[in-house]
């Protein structure tokens, strides 16, 4: 009868053995389908596109950024995109020897110089925290018109993040400028630059890749 009993105990304890596996992977299971379900619902609303991380073709590496949920990760990418919807001015002053010799003629000899728009643009959620600059490089020209400086063009554009405790890539598309009055006509560049954030991050234990459009804003004012 010890011996029965013995038998079924050992018998017992090898169904737990069983079942807690199994229980265990179900509920791992339950909980990537409520965190994908979540996941497609932040795509809808932030228009992101996500990426099988174990993709060759695809260039987005896993990052040390962790979220415990999905409300979490949400907060972060609130923060980016917050980020980029600040516009600011700069202004570049165009030195006096740079007129034309003849001054009291209507137009200048056409200019060229260089820019660099760099600010300090920050991301905090929590315990994660981004360090990061946008740069915008162009190149423009510009001429005097009644000794009073007006852009002519602006072009090749650049744009990439620089700092510290960077784990966001962006990849640079494209850019434009339209032009506008702040004290004569023309003297002022409104620039926009195009790219898309890569991003490979962990929540709740599981790997994602995001991928998501974004614009940043800047403008230049000529002064003299």
């Amino acid at each position: 009868m010890k011996k029965f009993s013995c038998i079924i105990c050992v018998f017992t304890l090898f169904m737990l053995g069983i079942a807690n596996p199994i229980q265990t992977f179900a509920e791992s299971s339950s909980n990537q389908q409520d965190i994908n379900a979540e996941i497609n619902q932040l795509e809808k609303t932030y228009g992101f596109e996500t990426v099988d991380l174990n993709d060759s073709t695809e260039t987005i590496n896993p990052t040390e950024l962790e979220f415990d949920t999905t409300e979490e990760f949400e907060e972060f990418v609130k923060g980016l995109q917050e980020e980029d919807e600040i516009e600011v001015n700069e202004e570049i002053s165009v030195s006096e020897d740079e007129e034309n010799s003849g001054g009291m003629q209507t137009f200048a000899t056409t200019k060229s110089g260089s820019k660099l728009l760099n600010w300090w643009s920050p991301v905090q959620n929590g315990k994660i925290i981004l360090g990061s600059y946008k740069n915008i490089r162009i190149k423009y020209k510009y001429k005097l018109v009644n000794k009073k400086p007006q852009f002519v063009s602006v072009s090749n554009y650049d744009s990439y993040l620089t700092g510290i405790n960077l784990e966001v890539d962006w990849l640079h598309k494209g850019g434009k400028a339209s032009f506008s009055k702040k004290n004569s006509t023309k003297d002022t560049a409104n620039i926009t630059v195009d790219g898309v954030y890569v991003l490979g991050v962990i929540i709740a234990g599981h790997p994602i890749g995001f991928k998501w459009n974004g614009s940043w804003k800047r403008s230049l004012t000529l002064k003299k």
